[in-house]
């Protein structure tokens, strides 16, 4: 008796598939809740106002959202743009760039073993 199986090449090919995209989506949700973290505390700022502007609204307002392969990092007061790119009336105080050079490199190297 002899017993064939046709198939096995692409059975194994996908599973390999859905493993890598398993640890690709571990991986990106690792590094976005990390980059918020980072943001959260490259976010002190000096100067500027006084009152409800100075109290680490900001800081607190810093969200992470995950999809299934993406993740988002948004800081949601309205003026947290002028902030980091400043203006012609305030320097820069960038809290999302540093952080984002802080985790991108840790977050490539994860990403290419993710593929072995």
């Amino acid at each position: 008796m002899d017993i064939s199986f046709e198939g096995l090449e692409e059975l194994r090919n996908g599973l390999l598939k859905e493993a890598t995209m398993t640890k690709k989506k571990a991986v990106v949700r690792k590094h976005t809740g990390r980059l918020k973290k980072s943001a959260i505390k490259h976010a002190v700022f000096t100067g500027g106002r006084t009152g409800k502007y100075s109290k680490g609204a900001t800081r607190r307002s810093i969200e992470a959202e995950y999809q299934p392969t993406q993740g988002k990092v948004k800081a949601t007061t309205h003026y947290s743009g002028y902030l980091e790119e400043g203006t012609r009336f305030m320097s820069a105080q960038p809290f999302m760039k540093p952080a984002m050079e802080e985790i991108i490199p840790e977050f490539l190297t994860d990403l290419a073993k993710s593929e072995l």
